[in-house]
């Protein structure tokens, strides 16, 4: 298994969790560290590359200005 957090625009957590769990079946914590936010990506042996690829698309969804 491989856990990082990797830094993301300030956001509210659970919201983002929420939002990403409902609109992409992804479920991946938000959290906050010393004033900054944080997703908190697990990847275990049985995830698929292109599990990986759709995971950056949603975050990068979630992320982009509108």
């Amino acid at each position: 298994m491989l856990m990082v957090s990797m830094p993301v625009p300030d956001c509210e957590p659970l919201a983002m969790r929420d939002r990403l769990l409902r609109e992409r079946a992804i479920e991946m914590p938000f959290p906050r560290w010393s004033g900054r936010s944080f997703a908190r990506l697990s990847v275990q042996g049985y995830n698929a590359p292109a599990e990986m690829d759709r995971l950056c698309e949603a975050l990068a969804g979630l992320f982009s200005p509108a």
